[in-house]
Order: C-alpha cells, then structure tokens, then sequence
C-alpha cells in the first residue's frame, strides 16, 4: 500500500508587528537624546527607553480585542529611512489595515523577552548601561505580559547584526529611499550591542 504525502494549510487570521513600530517620533527620540546627553546608547533609536511603551500597550490591547467579523484597525509602522535613516513613526495614512476576528498576533523584536540585571552586572559589560536596565523593567512589564508563546532565534554572534543592518540599508537605498553609510551603521549598531552582550 502506497501512501500520498498532504501538505494541510491552515489559515489563521494574523496580524505583524515590531517593537520597532512603537519607536518614538524623531521630535520625542531628539528630547530623550536631550534628557540623557552624552549616553551614545540613548542617542538613537534600540534601546530600552526609546520606545513608546503606552502606544505599544494601547496597540496591542485594542489587537486582542479584535474579535468581532468586519472590526477593523491600523497598524502603525515605523520608517527607519526618514530623516537620512535616523527614522521616523510613518504617517498613518501608510500604515496597513487589519480585519478581525484577529486570531494570531505575531509580535517580533530583538530585546523582548530581555529582563533587568543587578546593576554591578550591566555597568561591567558598559556604565552606559544602567539606565537602560532601570527602563526595561518597565518594558518586561509592559510587553511580555502579552506573549503567550516564544519562537527564540538564538545567535552565536552579536557582531553578525552589523551585517543584518548594513544589508537593509543598502536595500533601503536600492529601494531609492534614503539610508545610512557603512560607517554610519557601523557607528549605529555599536550603540545597542553593549545590551546585547548583557542580556543574551
């Protein structure tokens, strides 16, 4: 008896969304790179600190209540090519529309799940680092109470997401939108991979 190999697809109603979507305005980023000047890590946007937490958690509470057939809503995105790649939250008349009943939220970002260190911990790996560990205690708080299940994607290397980046941006440009240089991501990715050493 032969059997017949079936590929069975399942289609579930979804919705995408990046912790860099809830990135602040460049008008907000430039006050938090005020308030904290001459901390490289809060200069741009990836650190714990330069999102924001109450649009994200309005965001993804509004999601779950998606339920009803026909509700509908707006996803916000951010545009990390605006302002010669320093980025700006894209205006709502770009950002995609999603109908209910949503049954899948997929929720992707590289420091989720990242909790707060002793201090002695952080400040070793870099000092800039103890007011980001002081802000993510507000965003364990604030975004992990939604997950209800992990897909972690482990890497054997933090230098690797200099190359990630320079690739998107030299896709962004392909694209005729505007990017960083190869030294200016090289300057941008070096702000966040101290938190990448402390937390993984």
């Amino acid at each position: 008896m032969k059997f017949k190999s079936q590929t069975v697809v399942c289609l579930r109603n979804s919705a995408t969304l990046s912790i860099d979507d809830f990135y602040l305005t460049a008008a907000e980023q430039g006050k938090l790179r005020e308030t904290h000047a001459g901390n490289a890590l809060l200069e741009f946007r990836g650190n714990a600190g330069s999102h924001d937490l109450q649009f994200s958690i309005d965001t993804l509470e509004s999601l779950i209540k998606l339920t009803k057939e026909g509700t509908k809503m707006k996803l916000p995105r951010y545009d990390k090519s605006a302002f010669g790649g320093r980025g700006d939250r894209a205006d709502p008349s770009t950002w995609p529309e999603v109908e209910g009943p949503t049954e899948v939220v997929l929720f992707e970002g590289w420091m989720l799940g990242f909790k707060p260190l002793p201090n002695e911990v952080v400040t070793a790996v870099d000092p800039q680092l103890e007011v980001i560990n002081k802000n993510l205690e507000a965003y364990y708080d604030a975004w992990d109470r939604f997950i209800e299940s992990w897909i972690v994607i482990k890497i054997k290397e933090p230098n690797c997401v200099f190359q990630w980046r320079l690739q998107a941006e030299v896709a962004m440009r392909a694209d005729g939108k505007a990017g960083m240089s190869d030294e200016e991501v090289m300057d941008f990715v070096s702000r966040y991979l101290p938190a990448y050493h402390a937390y993984l």
